[in-house]
């Protein structure tokens, strides 16, 4: 008996539209890595790596420090401000 053909995956027609789903994905994917980041990118980027944050929008920045236990990447660097005298709460009264 002789073998005709191949894997089935490779000789079905309806896989050949999803290899191409997959490379054109893979284009746009090594298209966005090679793009120019803007200053307001490359200033997240950098301060992610300095702090150890993670990177990405504020929402999932958030939760995600939060489930790992990564708050203080997220809050600025040094003490608090101390409030002046005016906005300080009087006590004693």
């Amino acid at each position: 008996m002789r073998f005709r053909g191949g894997h089935p995956a490779l000789t079905n027609p309806a896989t050949h539209s999803w290899e191409q789903h997959v490379r054109r994905h893979q284009f746009q994917q090594v298209e966005r890595v090679n793009d120019t980041l803007t200053k307001k990118e490359l200033d997240a980027v950098r301060l992610s790596a300095q702090r150890g944050r993670p990177l990405g929008d504020d929402v999932w920045v958030e939760s995600i420090a939060t489930r790992l236990n990564l708050e203080s990447t997220i809050c600025p660097r040094g003490r608090q401000q101390i409030k002046s005298q005016q906005e300080a709460p009087i006590k004693g009264g």
